[in-house]
């Protein structure tokens, strides 16, 4: 034998590996090969080696461990793994000759060397001898492949100039539906992936792979079906191996980099990649450099990636194809099938979060005839049969405080809704940056619920309720933005029983929610990179709890919604789809433990899981289409809650003594599904001040997210409020109070640590319109004075309010409350008010009268 490389080298000792089986196996390297022994060595080896990989991600390294120096080439010495009909499917030194068939190749003696090793190695593996420019030998031997179990021929000290041999066309290609040229948005990209999709599995899966060379080749035609500028096709393996590259075919058997991420931390290989393997197809936004742009190499252009993934014959395995589209390029539009699910994602986690928050505050209501209501966060006053009017008097004469205050709350709740709904309002818009009532207020702080006992005593409360909410949120997916708010209006009825060892609720409401917003994409050079949506659902929500003991509790709710969702994209004609919302939620409470007489430590323990499936039906117009949408989203959480009360010396808590009330709050959480997702951790505390005595009351409270896998969520909020009334018991002597706000609103328990107003709406966007830092300080200082020999309690009183983004707004007024005992009374106040916009807007003055009646 003549070895293709001149000057033989001299034969290694070859290293015995002594297996744990006790075998011994020696490997025959490319740069031992000097003589026809070595080589048949080098060949069985190889294939030894070569049917051992049954991962395809492993197979799909072969092609380029083939061509690396190293055990498997050595100079003139490498390996050919040849389809059965001639072509080198991987060729260890010449990537060209991969994409021709060399069935009549001839040598410098017209000897047709390939179909002579074809025959060699259906013979069981043979020599076969040929002249290219001097003698040369090489060895062929069959093998099965470990991982499609079909059968290759591998060919060592083959090498032979092929450069003239033409590149192999396949014979008939179908043309697609759509070809790279014609790909300009979603719906076209999809046509041709998984045309593309069905062209190349039908060539791994012809006989012998004879399709694939032709396929692989007309995929490279710039200008042809399957190439258009910066549109190619790419294949990898299931782990990320590249199998083909339509336009830089060195990548070819190098595993991708899974871990690479875009400008905007989108790990757009692993997502991509991934999802299609597991999903079936995936779509993915991310950023990547577009070759027709000079310029966006560091940065990379908007893009978005669609995949498939397919069988590999034989095998349970699979590999990936796809391509992309880079946005604003080429006519190229706004991808608004992804707003669609992200918006769907979002909008029905925060209807989910409203509707739970309904009903466990339900649940937790106690039972007991009567009825209640709040406007705009302020409590209305209530009644009870048989409790007593609302106006009756203490020991001293003087009407009871609780009763006065609770009108004097529900005038001042009127007092600021009409200051919101007013004439300062121009154009439906707010005059000035910050006002005392919102329109988040008036909705989120208004309820109702009015109870009957049924059934005689022990039998239980028929119970009619009502309440509102409202939700912002705003989230970022690679460089798509949204916010939006959702608002929310709840009825139901339901019946408490209280029979027996246990107490259990079940009712019935129903949901009319509305939501809006708009969406962006960053960089964009098109002209539909934005735009509007709106949807609306209406729905049903049965829920039930159940006290197993004094200390358990447990709820559950489902529901299901129909609705429907607009989208506007920007320059474009609004698309409407159906809407359709599925969601169930359970949770529980341990109160683990319960101080006797108001002494002791109190510690409570919940939790909750909710699950939500948001869908949009597919659309299809002649001002343009969208694809059918659905997205899931998950929750588990779980806080704990405790307080307790210490008497200061010289008091005796529960007795009208000094104390203080420390409190601290804990949560934790778990997002999944298609918005925001990760592990969220909650901190909260505060610590009370009370001296019945002295009129003196101090609140502090504090609470924020620590941590939360969503990049860049914030939430916070702290408040501090003070209070002076030396006559507690009477409306009447001098009162102060002043409170002082931060961030986002506090509550003094787990529950609202966990509800949807601190975190329904996720913000994924360092500067999502969702998170305030904004404060507020308010302060009022009265008098209460007898007038008309004790009958009326007379108040002049002064109230302030700034707000950190410069608004500030002055209050002076006269209350008059009705003072005879045991009557239901009345009260009129008249106010004269100030506001200083934060903005250049003109100061506003007003006068405002208004009364409440009570009987």
């Amino acid at each position: 034998m003549r070895p293709n490389c001149k000057g033989a080298l001299a034969l290694a000792v070859l290293a015995l590996v002594m297996l744990a089986s006790g075998a011994a196996w020696a490997r025959t390297t490319a740069d031992q090969v000097v003589d026809d022994e070595s080589l048949r060595a080098f060949v069985e080896g190889a294939k030894a080696y070569i049917e051992s990989i049954t991962d395809i991600n492993e197979g799909a390294m072969l092609r380029n461990t083939l061509r690396t120096e190293g055990d498997w080439k050595s100079g003139s010495m490498f390996l050919i793994i040849f389809l059965k009909s001639g072509e080198p499917f991987i060729h260890g030194n010449d990537r060209t000759a991969e994409s021709k068939n060399l069935i009549d190749v001839e040598d410098d003696h017209g000897k047709k060397v390939v179909q002579e090793l074809l025959a060699a190695a259906a013979r069981g593996g043979d020599f076969v001898e040929y002249h290219d420019g001097e003698p040369k030998t090489a060895y062929a031997v069959e093998y099965i492949s470990g991982i499609t179990a079909r059968e290759f021929v591998l060919v060592g000290g083959y090498s032979q100039d092929v450069s003239d041999v033409p590149a192999q066309m396949p014979i008939e290609l179908p043309k697609p539906a759509v070809t790279a040229s014609q790909v300009v948005d979603r719906e076209t990209l999809i046509t041709f992936v998984e045309e593309a999709a069905k062209v190349y599995q039908g060539a791994v899966l012809s006989e012998g792979y004879s399709a694939i060379t032709g396929i692989r080749n007309a995929f490279r035609v710039e200008g042809g079906d399957w190439k258009s500028g910066s549109i190619y096709l790419w294949v990898v393996s299931g782990g990320g191996v590249i199998l083909f590259h339509g336009t830089e075919p060195f990548r070819e058997g190098r595993p991708t980099d899974l871990t690479r991420t875009d400008i905007n931390g989108v790990r757009f290989a692993e997502e991509l990649i991934g999802g299609a393997r597991r999903e079936g197809r995936k779509f993915l936004r991310y950023h990547y450099d577009d070759p027709t742009i000079e310029g966006d190499e560091d940065t990379g252009s908007p893009k978005l990636g669609y995949a498939v993934s397919f069988t590999v014959p034989n095998s349970e395995q699979k590999a990936v194809i796809g391509s992309g589209i880079y946005l604003g390029a080429d006519g190229a539009t706004f991808d608004t099938d992804a707003v669609s699910k992200a918006w769907l994602a979002r909008f029905g986690r925060t209807v989910t979060d409203q509707v739970v928050d309904a009903v466990t505050g339900r649940l937790e209501a106690p039972g007991r005839a009567g009825a209640s209501a709040r406007l705009a966060g302020q409590a209305l006053p209530s009644w009870a049969p048989g409790g007593g009017a609302p106006g009756a008097s203490n020991d001293d004469g003087q009407p009871d405080r609780a009763s006065v205050a609770d009108a004097r709350d529900a005038a001042a709740a009127m007092r600021r809704w009409m200051a919101f709904a007013g004439p300062e309002q121009r154009n439906g818009e707010p005059g000035f940056e910050s006002r005392a009532l919102t329109q988040r207020d008036f909705v989120t702080g208004t309820s109702f619920a009015l109870s009957a006992r049924a059934g005689g005593p022990g039998g239980g409360f028929a119970s009619f309720w009502g309440r509102g909410a409202i939700s912002a949120f705003d989230g970022r997916e690679g460089d798509l933005a949204l916010e939006g708010a959702v608002t929310t209006g709840l009825i139901g009825a339901d019946w408490a029983s209280t029979a027996g060892s246990g107490s259990w609720t079940a009712g019935l409401a129903i949901g009319h929610s509305t939501g809006s917003g708009d969406y962006s994409m960053g960089d964009c050079t098109s002209g539909a990179c934005g735009g509007e949506v709106e949807a609306t659902l209406t729905g049903l929500y049965p829920y039930a709890g159940v006290s197993l003991s004094e200390r358990l509790s447990m709820w559950a709710t489902v529901g299901h919604g129909t609705g429907e969702m607009t989208l506007t994209p920007d320059g474009s004609a609004a698309l409407s789809a159906d809407l359709t919302m599925s969601m169930g939620a359970a949770g529980m409470r341990s109160e683990v433990l319960t101080p006797a007489g108001g002494d002791g430590l109190a510690l409570a323990v919940k939790g909750d899981a909710r699950f939500t499936r948001t869908s949009s039906e597919a659309v299809r117009t002649a001002d343009g289409n969208l694809e059918a949408a659905e997205a899931d989203v998950s929750l588990l959480r779980t806080g704990i809650e405790g307080s307790q009360q210490f008497a200061l010396p010289g008091s005796r808590s529960g007795e009208g003594g000094a104390s203080v009330t420390p409190s601290f709050e804990i949560g934790l959480r778990l997002d999944g599904g298609d918005a925001e997702t990760g592990i969220g951790a909650e901190l909260g505390g505060g610590l009370a001040f009370a001296g019945p005595a002295s009129g003196l009351s101090l609140d502090l409270g504090a609470r924020g997210l620590v941590a939360h896998g969503a990049s860049g969520l914030r939430e916070w909020g702290a408040s501090a409020s003070f209070g002076w009334d030396p006559r507690p018991a009477t409306d009447r002597g001098l009162s102060l109070s002043l409170t002082r706000s931060w961030g986002a609103a506090l509550s003094g328990d787990v529950n609202a640590l966990l509800t949807s107003e601190t975190l329904a709406g996720l913000a994924a966007n360092d500067n999502g319109g969702g998170f305030r830092t904004a404060g507020r300080l308010e302060g009022e200082i009265g008098y209460g004075i007898a007038l008309r020999g004790g009958g009326f309690t007379g108040t002049p009183n002064l109230g302030f309010g700034l707000s950190d983004g410069g608004a500030r707004d002055l209050r002076v007024g006269w209350r008059l409350a009705s003072a005879v005992p045991r009557d239901a009374g009345f009260e009129v106040n008249l106010d004269a008010t100030r506001k200083e916009p934060a903005n250049d807007a003109a100061l506003e003055h007003g006068v405002l009268l208004n009364g409440t009646l009570r009987w």
